[in-house]
């Protein structure tokens, strides 16, 4: 979808970035030549990210190892594929006044585009998130799209006729202070979009999305003596077994080129959920770990925005919103919003089940100021 795209943030984008086996779209002089004068540059984006091992100093060591990053194919879910692709991402730097840059923001952007396609798909003009929903009712897939009508619908219950205005633009998470009105693109400001290359679908009427698979072997702490690399036991495994499966929604970026802050506004599900293409993610087999220095294991973990009062928000998503900059002391990260669902099933103490656990309607705001000591 043009607005469903890709979380574990700075992870994923570390391991991106580094991957060798990234595949990006190559341009040939005709299409350079088009580019010429154009607001900004897309990338289209298909990777495998394999990393041995992630060591981090102080005294000992903790190193995080067996880190795969790819589709949902690679936790085994059926019929998913092993890559993580079917994603864009758009990047800009605005001009005078702010402009030159995309207007499709966070889950406001993939209705927009969701309508958008849905015109240019069915040779309309002008159709809002109703039409969609009434098309979709009238589909012969209606059955298959039973779950994308019922989020549409709560999405536009929730929002009002538009059925677009959760977030219109992520540059209000720079406002000086609530309601400020202060937090708008500018001139060079360095904006990041990710999203779900797919368009609309005449047959299935209905995006598929950005499915994504993670993989970690173990966190385990290590001695000062550890040489780097060499893996093998460790005496405390903090948590192993990392399987998770689910979708990425739109992930916004604003780096403000007075202040120096960077924005972050991401949209994600893990085991799927109830966002816009179904959420089919979510096998009892997935999303399990366990935190072995505790033994407590957990067989299935859920995050996503699928009950409670805010059921339907989001398009079913869990959404993250934060501002990082610099602090007198170190690094200021201020959480603007974490909202989500958690499902953890299968909680094992030992060899004994005690039972599941359901959170609804989590909501976090928080500052943390990190700094070394």
């Amino acid at each position: 979808m043009k607005g469903l795209n890709k979380v574990v943030l700075v992870s994923a984008i570390t391991a991106l970035s580094s991957s060798a086996h990234a595949e990006l779209t190559v341009l040939d002089d005709t299409q350079m030549g088009q580019m010429t004068g154009q607001s900004g540059l897309s990338i289209d984006l298909e990777a495998h990210v394999s990393i041995g091992e992630v060591a981090y100093k102080d005294g000992g060591f903790i190193t995080m190892e067996g880190i795969k990053l790819g589709g949902a194919g690679i936790v085994g879910v059926p019929g998913a594929g092993t890559a993580l692709d079917n994603i864009t991402i758009e990047i800009d730097v605005a001009d005078a006044g702010g402009t030159g840059v995309s207007a499709n923001y966070g889950i406001a952007g993939i209705v927009n585009q969701l309508v958008a396609d849905f015109d240019a798909g069915e040779g309309t003009t002008g159709s809002t998130v109703a039409d969609v929903v009434a098309a979709l009712q009238a589909s012969p897939q209606v059955a298959l799209n039973a779950q994308t009508i019922s989020v549409l619908m709560a999405h536009q219950a929730i929002t009002g006729a538009g059925g677009s205005n959760e977030v219109s633009s992520i540059a209000s998470l720079l406002e000086s202070s609530l309601g400020a009105g202060d937090g708008v693109i500018e001139d060079g400001d360095l904006v990041i979009h990710v999203t779900g290359t797919d368009t609309w679908d005449e047959t299935l009427a209905m995006k598929s999305g950005v499915d994504f698979g993670l993989q970690v072997g173990k966190v385990a702490l290590r001695t000062s003596s550890y040489a780097v690399g060499t893996g093998g036991a460790a005496n405390t495994v903090l948590v192993s077994g990392i399987n998770m499966a689910g979708k990425l929604g739109p992930v916004d970026i604003i780096i403000d080129e007075s202040t120096s802050k960077l924005a972050i506004n991401a949209y994600f599900a893990v085991a799927g959920g109830n966002n816009i293409d179904g959420g089919s993610l979510g096998a009892s087999e997935l999303n399990a770990m366990t935190f072995d220095f505790m033994g407590v294991s957990i067989g299935r973990f859920a995050m996503n925005n699928s009950r409670g009062a805010n059921a339907g928000a989001n398009l079913g998503f869990a959404h993250a919103a934060a501002v990082v900059s610099a602090s007198s002391k170190g690094l200021l990260i201020d959480v603007k919003d974490f909202s989500a669902d958690m499902d953890m099933q299968g909680i094992t103490i030992g060899a004994n089940s005690i039972g599941d656990m359901y959170i609804s309607d989590l909501e976090v705001t928080a500052t943390m100021d990190v700094y070394g000591h």
